[in-house]
């Protein structure tokens, strides 16, 4: 705490960050090498509402702007006779949209609805827009429960 008539020092910058694109940066440059991206999302956490990066000596504050993973590209797979929608990153990450790995529909920092989805460990990524509208096209004709959505993996994912 500060002394009485003396303000609290200012939050300094992390060195790390990541914009709404998905995009890494240090001291804000990006960080062009995907195999030190790739270094660097394997040692990211959640702690509370803050992002670092865990290494065996410390913990660095990652600034996030909105979500730290981006998913980039979706396919729709049919297997005995259910629909599995699966989710590729921008890290090249593929995972199903199912219910370890959620679609949710919330605001985002700037005040946009739009949808997430967990990737691991409390990270989440956000739908690029293209992946959002090629979803949208899949989704269920009948709306369930009066809502629009789609199903994968044999739940219901609501896109409103």
């Amino acid at each position: 705490m500060a002394a009485p008539g003396l303000r609290s020092p200012a939050r300094r910058p992390a060195d790390f960050a990541i914009d709404g694109e998905g995009i890494w940066l240090y001291r804000g440059s990006p960080i062009r090498r995907e195999p030190l991206v790739r270094l660097l999302t394997g040692m990211l956490a959640r702690q509370g509402d803050s992002f670092v990066l865990l290494t065996p000596e410390q913990a660095l504050r990652v600034d996030v702007a909105d979500a730290p993973f981006l998913i980039t590209d979706c396919d729709a797979v049919e297997a005995d006779g259910q629909r599995c929608i699966w989710l590729s990153s921008s890290l090249g990450e593929r995972i199903p949209l199912d219910a370890e790995h959620p679609l949710t529909m919330r605001n985002s920092p700037d005040g946009q609805l739009k949808a997430y989805v967990r990737l691991r460990d409390g990270l989440d990524a956000m739908l690029h827009r293209n992946v959002f509208y090629r979803l949208a096209e899949i989704a269920t004709s009948p709306e369930v429960d009066g809502r629009h959505g789609l199903s994968s993996c044999g739940l219901f994912f609501p896109l409103e």
